[in-house]
């Protein structure tokens, strides 16, 4: 998962070098249906020119792995050695789904580009792929996290029955789709949601 988050990083940057031009990055996971309207809309609700660092934060300290202890500076020495951090405690933006902006990005590349992410990342025996941008953007840039509740927790969270909410999201995962289908036969729990969101489309008539 580091290097692959490492990667993930690198190939931003290297785009940025090419001239490609971004106001974001955003992270998702494999298993997550993204809202794309509902991306655009939260994505043009904040100044892109701007630090943010957008998603559904949990705090470090409250933080276990597959019944693990919990993380937190003392029980995970010479983790998280930045001398310019500014805390010991930090949030971050669960898995997921999370979005940076990219003035943000260009003040962590020296964190994240490289193996510098990928060291940092696996002197954690846990997730920390999710961690450590947060304690990059908390601990040691100082910019809080801002809470989107519709950046969806996959793996915490049980969603309501109510359709709008569905509609609302920004990303549902594939496990969390919990809407009757009388064509798909809750076969294609994304199937399902993508013809919620666009019922127009041929096939999903």
């Amino acid at each position: 998962m580091c290097c692959k988050g490492g990667s993930q990083f690198d190939s931003w940057y290297k785009a940025i070098e090419a001239g490609e031009v971004y106001n974001w990055y955003c992270h998702f996971d494999d298993d997550i249906y993204v809202n794309t309207a509902a991306l655009v809309r939260l994505t043009q609700h904040y100044d892109s020119k701007k630090d943010h660092y957008l998603g559904n934060w949990k705090r470090l300290s409250e933080y276990a792995y597959h019944g693990k202890d919990r993380i937190s500076d003392e029980s995970a020495p010479g983790l998280y050695k930045y001398t310019e951090r500014k805390r010991n405690d930090y949030r971050y933006a669960n898995g997921p789904a999370y979005c940076i902006s990219a003035p943000l990005m260009m003040r962590m590349e020296k964190y994240l580009r490289g193996q510098h992410f990928v060291d940092n990342c696996n002197k954690a025996q846990v997730a920390m792929d999710d961690v450590l941008p947060g304690v990059i953007i908390e601990g040691v840039l100082g910019v809080e996290i801002t809470h989107v509740p519709e950046l969806t927790d996959q793996t915490y969270f049980t969603p309501p029955s109510d359709l709008l909410w569905y509609r609302n999201q920004v990303t549902v995962a594939n496990a969390r789709v919990h809407i009757y289908s009388t064509r798909f036969h809750g076969k294609d729990r994304m199937l399902i949601y993508h013809c919620l969101l666009y019922p127009n489309v041929s096939w999903c008539k």
